[in-house]
């Protein structure tokens, strides 16, 4: 799975995205790395683009641990996730997601197609989209 993410400490945003198959083994990597990198802030918005994944290799079990695990590092604090996706499977893991996490009662998880849609939801609106590498397909 080629997976990149990157922290942008102005404005305050973390984003990743995974492209083909994708293991929960890799997912929690990302997430580690993305955790671990130069200006990370627990507190900002985070956008993960899910539209090139092609697969999906974990089970509802794997990935309510992830969630639960996500949304309780983030427990004393508003934390917003945008999920970008296709319709299909992406969609499909993307709404699981966003139903383990809600579960926790911490973290927003909504769901967009549209980047710029997603950038205006936490709070970015005016944020160049094109400007960050998770939009070229």
């Amino acid at each position: 799975m080629p997976a990149y993410c990157r922290v942008y400490t102005e404005p305050g945003l973390l984003v990743t995205r995974l492209q083909g198959r994708v293991t929960i083994a890799e997912f929690r990597e990302v997430y580690v790395e993305l955790r671990s990198s130069p200006g990370f802030s627990p507190e900002f918005p985070e956008i993960v683009d899910f539209r090139s994944a092609l697969s999906f290799e974990f089970d509802h079990t794997e990935l309510a641990r992830l969630a639960q695990r996500v949304t309780g590092q983030h427990a004393d604090m508003s934390f917003k996730t945008a999920i970008l996706t296709t319709p299909g499977l992406s969609h499909g893991m993307a709404r699981v997601y966003q139903s383990y996490a809600q579960l926790g009662d911490v973290e927003s998880v909504q769901i967009f197609d549209s980047p710029a849609a997603a950038f205006s939801w936490v709070g970015l609106p005016d944020y160049q989209v094109a400007a960050l590498e998770i939009c070229p397909q």
